[in-house]
């Protein structure tokens, strides 16, 4: 071969190379733009959601804080206790008024919390009570069955058999 020759050889060679080059260049360049306007896009939403929290969080800080138990509750809750509310019931009580808002006097007066109570109180005395016991001894001139001689059971067997047969 001839220096010119390949001098040709090389320029084609050449040719090739940076033809390859620049479509390489090319695609990692629109690689770099498609990831920056990716991490921009990403940022952009951040700082938005970041604008959004920023917003709540002084809502949730000017927002009115919930009212201290003061010497009027205090007085209020003695006073129900002086009615007859049980430490259950004042404690729901005190609970309705925070969540509504308002004072435990009002809140006792609704009759919607009253018929609750009321209820409540039904409820419990419906579960504390007790049967009457079906089989009492009986009794006669102070003195059980089984207390008595038998010559007062032979005595009294008359009068304690009519008690039970009574109707």
């Amino acid at each position: 071969m001839n220096p010119e020759e390949k001098q040709e050889q090389n320029q084609e060679e050449v040719e090739l190379e940076t033809d390859t080059d620049v479509e390489t260049d090319d695609k990692t360049l629109q690689t770099e733009i498609a990831r920056k306007r990716h991490w921009r896009d990403k940022a952009q939403k951040t700082i938005e959601e970041n604008k959004k929290l920023q917003e709540e969080l002084t809502k949730y800080k000017s927002a009115p804080e919930s009212p201290k138990a003061s010497p009027d509750d205090i007085e209020t809750v003695l006073d129900l206790r002086s009615q007859g509310f049980s430490d259950g019931e004042v404690l729901k009580l005190r609970h309705y008024s925070k969540k509504m808002n308002t004072p435990i006097s009002e809140i006792v007066n609704d009759p919607f919390i009253r018929a609750g109570i009321e209820s409540e109180r039904e409820k419990s005395k419906i579960q504390i009570a007790t049967p009457k016991p079906s089989n009492r001894a009986i009794s006669v001139g102070g003195k059980s069955w089984s207390e008595m001689s038998d010559k007062e059971r032979r005595e009294n067997f008359s009068k304690m058999s009519s008690q039970y047969f009574k109707k």
